[in-house]
């Protein structure tokens, strides 16, 4: 079914997704000319900055359903469950790479490991159980992955290197000085993207708790 409605943009597709219980958000991000697809991508923040459930936003030329999919995980709730919802959007197979992003640290006078050793002690065991809780299906492959710098450049950067269909990151709800002040991670994602990006929202489990009670 589709319906047309008329209304400020944001505020008007989030009250229907709440009236119709919506799972998900979706939401293009246009092609037509610089000032179109900045707006449309203004949009699609703004959607995630707002949303009680996940916002996917996808560029013109996507179709079907994804078939790789990369997952920023900082192992809050929000981050995991971006990474249940890109293996859903997988459809049944595929390849689900679950990537952390350290900042980049000096090594301690002394220590005699690399510095690789030093940052992926302990994230490699933390992403591998994320992966059992998610329970992926036999035919999608779990690559782990750990990366180094600036967050979002980081991820765009792997996904553009090994042509990954879909970006999913959690978001962290900062207040609205903090997102003028640094940004957000799932902010840059759409900005600077050339996939689909999927971002679950700090507040999805109290949400569900809400209307699960509701409808109990």
């Amino acid at each position: 079914p589709y319906t047309i409605e008329v209304g400020e943009r944001v505020g008007t597709i989030l009250d229907r997704a709440e009236r119709e219980g919506a799972s998900l958000v979706v939401v293009g991000l246009g092609a037509h000319g610089v000032t179109a697809r900045i707006f449309r991508r203004q949009t699609a923040v703004r959607l995630i900055r707002a949303a009680t459930v996940p916002v996917l936003a996808v560029p013109t030329y996507a179709w079907g359903v994804p078939h790789s999919a990369l997952v920023a995980l900082d192992f809050t709730r929000s981050s995991e469950y971006a990474a249940r919802t890109a293996l859903d959007l997988l459809g049944g197979e595929g390849t689900l790479y679950l990537a952390h992003v350290s900042p980049r640290v000096p090594i301690p006078q002394g220590d005699s490991r690399t510095w690789e050793e030093v940052m992926t002690t302990g994230v490699v065991p933390r992403l591998e159980a994320v992966a059992r809780r998610l329970d992926p299906p036999p035919g999608v492959q779990v690559e782990y992955v750990t990366l180094h710098g600036e967050p979002a450049n980081e991820l765009v950067s792997f996904a553009e290197q090994f042509k990954i269909d879909l970006i999913a990151a959690g978001a962290h709800g900062r207040s609205a000085l903090g997102r003028l002040m640094l940004g957000s991670v799932s902010a840059k994602l759409v900005r600077t993207a050339q996939c689909w990006v999927l971002v679950a929202p700090p507040r999805y489990e109290a949400f569900n708790e809400v209307r699960n009670a509701g409808s109990a």
